[in-house]
């Protein structure tokens, strides 16, 4: 509707005569699959000095990736996170938008680039994920599993133990949703949860200890 109100031939005369001459414009286009794309819709109107005439010279420029950045941080302003990645389930790349201390070794080639999921899933996971859990990482994020997980449900959860840099294990919650009003787009937002997760194994720790206490005082009544 509101490109129709825009590009017509009335409004762009106006335009013209009040000296605009340039307009540029950001639309979603629907493509076949129902794949929407964010476009960018250009105008240059020029005034023929000879004949009077207004040229409306108009092109489109793909805007797509920056517009899903915009929507990607909008969505998740305020949450604290260590990276945030989305897919696009058209042609499966996964796009960083935040990635924070994934780098590789040499400080020069990140280990969440832009890429072919799978390939991208799997570089990952060898390089940082800890070996015991690299299996139930990669099984947990199959592209086909994970679609049909959140056809079910909105949100998943995957955590994991991650190698940093320095070699040491760090605790890692990954969540999975849909970006909000797009089914074709994936986030992917990881955020560490090391401290709250040996706080817990400390006071799980705690809990076993205090109920083999309570058994031996028990034995020792008996």
């Amino acid at each position: 509707q509101q490109a129709s109100q825009l590009l017509t031939r009335e409004n762009l005369e106006r335009l013209c005569q009040v000296g605009q001459n340039s307009l540029v414009r950001e639309y979603r286009y629907l493509l076949p699959g129902d794949v929407i794309r964010w476009l960018s819709f250009n105008i240059r109107l020029f005034r023929d000095t000879d004949t009077g005439e207004i040229m409306a010279f108009c092109f489109l420029r793909d805007v797509d990736q920056a517009k899903r950045r915009q929507q990607v941080l909008e969505q998740l302003a305020g949450e604290t996170s260590e990276f945030i990645c989305y897919l696009n389930l058209v042609d499966r790349q996964l796009v960083p938008v935040v990635v924070l201390d994934a780098v590789s070794e040499s400080g020069q080639e990140p280990l969440l680039r832009r890429g072919d999921y799978a390939a991208v899933l799997t570089e990952y996971a060898s390089a940082r994920v800890a070996e015991e859990d690299r299996e139930q990482f990669l099984n947990g994020l199959d592209l086909d599993r994970l679609c049909l997980g959140l056809n079910n449900t909105k949100v998943l959860n995957q955590t994991y133990h991650q190698i940093n840099k320095q070699g040491l294990r760090q605790r890692k919650n990954l969540t999975v949703r849909y970006l909000e009003g797009d089914s074709h787009i994936i986030l992917f937002v990881s955020r560490d949860i090391t401290e709250d997760y040996l706080q817990g194994q400390e006071y799980a720790r705690n809990l076993k200890a205090a109920k083999q206490e309570a058994e031996v005082a028990n034995k020792a009544k008996s």
